[in-house]
């Protein structure tokens, strides 16, 4: 970040970054928005999804994701998701202009768009939403979406192992991971059925087991590690 350079980063501090369709790469920042740049000369373009906010988590952008149809997805620390166009203007904020009372707005630390068209909402603290449909909807305006949520619930060892959420993936079998801060990885082996997690916690005693408790990352190689 230089102030005195309007087209450079707008901050230091980076917590992701995506590649969109067209080559593009978007940069999110802390309290500094978002960065577009092309891959071919680096002037940032910089843009703010909340605007006129006393907090500074409404620029805070921990996730970025997007649909098979060009759009993308901005998720922010405040818990608003905002889905930009190809032109670059924001269409929709979610929940306030969709339709979407059910909605928990909480800390968006991670995104997934499933093979059904099913949005998938990590949470530092509120746990898994899922948003039925919406990423395959052109109108999302005059669509209604069912939302799941998903949390701990210590009396049913087939729930999420913790709600905090640091990162989601869906595999080449269709099989959706969930990445959390301190509650090891958990497996939902067929999201079109009901939704139970398999947990893979860090055992001292096991050498075989997972080697932390916090999840941060996850992604598959061409040989379909994972």
């Amino acid at each position: 970040h230089q102030p005195e350079n309007f087209y450079s980063l707008s901050s230091d501090n980076v917590l992701s970054i995506f590649e969109d369709h067209s080559k593009n790469l978007w940069i999110g920042t802390f309290q500094g928005g978002i960065n577009k740049t092309e891959l071919i000369h680096y002037d940032f373009d910089f843009k703010q999804p909340a605007r006129n906010v006393i907090s500074g988590t409404g620029n805070e952008v921990r996730s970025i994701i997007s649909d098979k149809k060009g759009r993308l997805w901005i998720g922010t620390k405040d818990g608003y998701i905002y889905c930009y166009l190809e032109s670059g203007d924001i269409a929709y904020t979610i929940p306030d202009d969709l339709n979407m009372k059910e909605y928990v707005r909480s800390n968006v630390y991670a995104m997934l768009e499933d093979n059904e068209g099913n949005l998938w909402i990590g949470t530092k603290g509120s746990g898994l939403t899922r948003i039925s449909g919406i990423l395959k909807t052109e109108n999302l305006k005059k669509s209604r979406f069912d939302i799941s949520q998903y949390m701990n619930d210590p009396a049913d060892h087939t729930s999420l192992s913790n709600d905090a959420i640091f990162s989601l993936y869906q595999d080449h079998l269709g099989q959706v991971w969930v990445g959390t801060y301190n509650g090891g990885l958990n497996l939902i082996e067929d999201p079109s059925e009901r939704v139970k997690f398999r947990h893979f916690i860090h055992n001292a005693e096991d050498s075989c087991s997972i080697s932390g408790q916090r999840i941060r990352f996850i992604t598959q190689d061409r040989e379909n590690n994972l």
